[in-house]
């Protein structure tokens, strides 16, 4: 079995770092993935700002 981390969230002091990744196949439209990363990746960070305005 395999496990590959899509989306990853690496909190350093003041920092947050983002990285999101995709299923790349033969029919994959490269916008379409790119703003799937996106999307990911602003999700976390969007869960990080709501987290700490609630002062958790």
């Amino acid at each position: 079995d395999t496990c590959i981390a899509i989306r990853t969230l690496l909190v350093e002091r003041d920092r947050v770092h983002a990285q999101a990744g995709a299923g790349v196949v033969h029919d994959s439209v490269p916008a379409k993935e790119r703003a799937e990363c996106r999307a990911k990746a602003f999700a976390g960070l969007k869960a990080v700002r709501l987290a700490l305005a609630r002062g958790v």
